[in-house]
């Protein structure tokens, strides 16, 4: 068995369950050849999404129901989060979206971005990783 699926399932295991099963799982580590116009291609229009980051500090990613898009502005998504393990591989925290904070501000569809949740909460450019960034609470809301 590969080791990175041997990984990821030990990863996906330890995540809350999910209300739709993710079609796509997309593991990010050091994929320097991926753009964001690779990852729309990858990622549009293909269901339930999950994300895993891998970095050599943490672990972390989100779920997002809905498929993603390249068009289309914020979106609504009640059953989107993003989350953190730690290391061992154990759930730490779940940041999830709640009415009150924005949830019509979801998710962000451009086909100039890569991924991005909420209003800021999580952004990943694949163009250029020095653009990326995150800001908890903008959207979802901090445990």
């Amino acid at each position: 068995m590969p080791q990175d699926y041997t990984r990821d399932h030990q990863i996906t295991k330890n995540l809350p369950a999910f209300t739709q099963t993710p079609k796509l799982l997309l593991r990010l580590s050091d994929q320097k050849e991926l753009s964001n116009k690779l990852f729309h291609n990858l990622c549009d229009n293909m269901g339930p999404l999950l994300v895993l980051v891998s970095t050599k500090k943490a672990i972390f990613g989100g779920f997002s129901s809905l498929s993603w898009q390249s068009i289309g502005g914020f979106r609504k998504c009640k059953q989107s989060y993003l989350f953190r393990l730690s290391e061992p591989l154990r759930f730490t925290s779940k940041v999830r979206i709640e009415e009150n904070r924005g949830h019509h501000r979801a998710l962000f569809f451009s086909e100039k971005y890569g991924l991005v949740f909420g209003q800021g909460d999580l952004i990943i450019n694949f163009d250029d990783i020095s653009k990326s960034s995150s800001k908890l609470g903008q959207t979802y809301k901090l445990p």
